[in-house]
């Protein structure tokens, strides 16, 4: 995993325009446009 933004799957509600991220290397959470060009993580249910 690279350590960059990667986005949430959650909105920002005061904003629909926008949805949370997260940055892997300081653990910062942010939230931008939704336009933006941020990484995606697929995860899935362990079992």
């Amino acid at each position: 995993m690279q350590s960059n933004d990667y986005w949430s799957g959650t909105e920002y509600a005061p904003n629909s325009n926008n949805a949370w991220n997260f940055n892997t290397n300081d653990g910062n959470q942010n939230n931008d446009d939704k336009n933006n060009s941020l990484y995606a993580l697929a995860v899935r249910p362990g079992g």
